[in-house]
């Protein structure tokens, strides 16, 4: 399946990602440690701006 098709497959089917945690760009350091950790399920985003 190429990378077009499946974005598009996740649309249609409005597929929500479960995400684990947001983090604001100065906290990239508890980001990075909470990835490195084996406890989380999900995506951990951060986020850049407002």
């Amino acid at each position: 399946m190429a990378y077009r098709d499946m974005v598009a497959f996740v649309d249609e089917n409005r597929i929500k990602l479960p995400i684990a945690e947001v983090y604001a760009f100065d906290q990239v350091l508890a980001a990075y440690q909470r990835a490195a950790g084996s406890d989380q399920f999900g995506k951990i985003v951060i986020r850049i701006g407002h």
